[in-house]
């Protein structure tokens, strides 16, 4: 009898350890439930920050292309130097723009250049190069450009 005395007065400290662990695990649980929901937070952050970063790379990209595009689009009228004055070679008035394509023809409207470009497109494609592109071949037009001065 002794020996079960001894095992019943122990009890009351290891219902104490046994409550102490409840409480332990029940703390772990707790945790658990906002590590979760912390990684959910994160996840939905980054794919925010992924999304903002994907459209201001869009963004960065087509702002390029359209600077390019319009740069592309300056370069193409080059205007006739006004110490230079030549004569438009469709109706002989003072030229304000070049073929944009040679840059060696005048003319003093898209007009003219539209009228001309009948006569001028021979000379204009033999004087430049063709355009090579992979396994096709391309011949490059003559370009409609507006003049700056008319």
């Amino acid at each position: 009898m002794l020996k079960v005395a001894l095992c019943f007065t122990g009890l009351p400290e290891m219902g104490g350890v046994i409550k102490r662990l409840e409480d332990i695990t029940q703390g772990l649980v707790r945790l658990a439930g906002e590590l979760k929901q912390c990684i959910e937070d994160v996840r939905i952050v980054s794919a925010r920050q992924i999304e903002r970063f994907e459209q201001e790379r869009a963004s960065a990209l087509l702002a390029a292309s359209v600077d390019a595009h319009v740069e592309a689009e300056q370069v193409t009228l080059h205007n006739v130097d006004e110490s230079e004055s030549k004569k438009c070679a469709n109706c002989n008035r003072e030229a304000s723009a070049e073929c944009s394509l040679c840059r060696r023809t005048p003319y003093c409207s898209t007009y003219c250049q539209k009228r001309d470009w009948a006569s001028h497109q021979i000379e204009c494609l033999r004087s430049v190069p063709t355009i090579h592109t992979d396994t096709q071949q391309h011949q490059s037009i003559m370009l409609i450009v507006e003049s700056q001065h008319q």
